[in-house]
């Protein structure tokens, strides 16, 4: 797959996992493989379709690439942060001095808080809706 890793419609998530993949030595099977992670899911993922991306999963690729998990979490934060935590929050946390599986501890802490807060949003506007029926 070759694609160029400085495309700026692509997330910074999908240019770090080609960027990765065209390293000498490296592919994207080659990365999947050590990450254990399914080859197409990454295919997937440098695509710009993330969906499924959790930060245990961009542990694992860090792991596998053997770069320092705050990196990839950094690349990852606009991911993450479209669908669950406020990217600024993501940023937050990777600029701290904490250890890296606080990092990712908490990163998924406020994954965890950003649904239930949009679920709750969710049941907001259809509540809000249904009574404007009525």
């Amino acid at each position: 797959m070759t694609e160029p890793a400085a495309d700026p419609a692509r997330s910074s998530w999908a240019r770090y996992l080609q960027e990765v993949a065209d390293r000498p030595g490296w592919s994207v099977t080659r990365l999947a493989n050590e990450a254990g992670v399914h080859r197409s899911t990454i295919y997937r993922w440098i695509k710009g379709d993330t969906g499924g991306t959790t930060v245990e999963l961009v542990n694992k690729i860090a792991a596998a690439a053997g770069d320092n998990p705050s990196i990839a979490l950094a690349a990852a934060a606009d991911v993450l942060g479209q669908t669950d935590p406020d990217a600024a929050e993501v940023a937050m946390v990777m600029a701290s001095d904490l250890p890296e599986s606080v990092k990712a501890e908490l990163v998924e802490e406020l994954r965890r808080m950003a649904r239930a807060d949009a679920d709750r949003r969710r049941s907001f506007v259809d509540s809000f809706i249904r009574l404007r029926h009525v």
